[in-house]
């Protein structure tokens, strides 16, 4: 999918309907010159403005996980998270807390606190 339809899809679907009813340009000819497919096209065509129920859910989903994260000391993850979503009543696989939570902190989340045990430094084996 080209840049410019992350940047504004719901422009860029104007502009290719604009072309076909102002210049009669087929809304292939314009997907493909705008480097994006006609199937993304069509689904972004069709596409209610309001959020879908999934959307809903899943961001509903991301602010129970990050209260649970932080609640936890930011040291659970998504098996953890799973179950206390399960206690609360949701209906939620430990992939897709796994999911929204990679989509969430996409480098993973990272604890705040530091493990209790260090490493012995080499400096210290070698008395240098």
């Amino acid at each position: 999918m080209g840049e410019v339809a992350v940047a504004d899809p719901a422009a860029l679907v104007g502009v290719i309907s604009d072309q076909r009813t102002d210049f009669k340009i087929p809304h292939r000819t314009s997907c493909r010159a705008l480097g994006v497919s006609e199937a993304w096209f069509y689904k972004w065509r069709r596409r209610p403005s309001e959020p879908t129920k999934r959307e809903v859910t899943w961001a509903l989903l991301a602010e129970l996980i990050s209260y649970f994260f932080d609640r936890s000391g930011r040291t659970y993850d998504s098996p953890r998270i799973t179950l206390d979503l399960w206690e609360e009543g949701w209906q939620v696989s430990q992939n897709t807390v796994a999911d929204i939570m990679g989509r969430t902190w996409p480098a993973g989340p990272q604890a705040t606190t530091p493990p209790a045990f260090a490493a012995p430094s080499r400096e210290a084996e070698d008395g240098t």
